[in-house]
């Protein structure tokens, strides 16, 4: 009875020393629990665009005042620009790599790929030294051949990545975020922008296929990773065939 005590300990101790990767649109706490979007979406191989960012976050779990080491692998090596950001109140500061950290945070990671950057599979995984082991997530980007345009300056004020494609699509003006700004939404915000730079270069029949996967001009869904059906347009054969 003893020792199935003390591995069933040493069992939860090992299960809790986690490494997960979630869209930047999936609500999390400061520990790394989804909040909200009931079933996040399950991010392994992401495709990613050239010349524009791609933002994810990562969630290390760990016990209270355990010391970790955090890295990103990258396979081939600087195939990508990867930064790694941790929430500092309100706001995101990149930090060096590796990152000695403790007890389960929640980090931003943000990937840049050059527009004569090669269409191919890259990994880049999270990777952390914990208690003389290593735990990492095993994500494969795919280098895709879409290329972003060059986004525009960035306008004032903060707006919800939803409701800037709204506003776009249906006519109007996306209204900035009022109030306490969410943690990471000037990287949101920076990469719809780059959204709207290719919906502002697409063809009418692309733009009414967009319109309906965020659920037309009427009010807006609370799933906040709704915004994903536009990447994933994006990246179809569909979007190519509608211009």
């Amino acid at each position: 009875m003893k020792w199935a005590l003390i591995l069933g300990m040493l069992a939860a101790a090992a299960s809790a020393q986690t490494v997960q990767v979630y869209s930047e649109f999936a609500r999390l706490s400061e520990s790394g629990a989804v909040i909200a979007t009931a079933e996040p979406r399950e991010i392994l191989s992401p495709a990613i665009p050239r010349n524009a960012f791609s933002t994810f976050q990562v969630a290390i779990e760990a016990p209270p005042g355990t010391k970790y080491s955090v890295f990103v692998g990258q396979n081939p090596v600087n195939a990508v620009k990867a930064t790694l950001y941790r929430p500092n109140g309100e706001k995101l500061e990149p930090v060096g790599l590796p990152y000695e950290g403790v007890s389960s945070q929640v980090f931003w990671l943000d990937i840049w790929v050059d527009a004569n950057a090669p269409v191919r599979r890259v990994k880049v995984e999270p990777q952390v030294f914990i208690n003389d082991d290593w735990v990492s997530y095993p994500m494969e980007v795919r280098v895709s051949d879409l290329v972003m345009p060059d986004r525009p300056a960035s306008s004032a004020g903060i707006a919800i990545p939803l409701e800037m494609a709204n506003a776009f699509l249906c006519g109007g003006k996306a209204r900035p975020i009022a109030g306490r700004t969410p943690v990471g939404a000037e990287l949101q915000f920076r990469n719809a922008q780059q959204d709207l730079a290719l919906l502002a270069q697409s063809s009418q029949k692309q733009r009414e296929e967009a319109k309906k996967l965020i659920g037309g001009c009427g009010p807006r869904r609370a799933d906040p990773e709704l915004y994903l059906r536009l990447r994933d347009l994006f990246f179809s054969p569909v979007w190519q065939k509608m211009r």
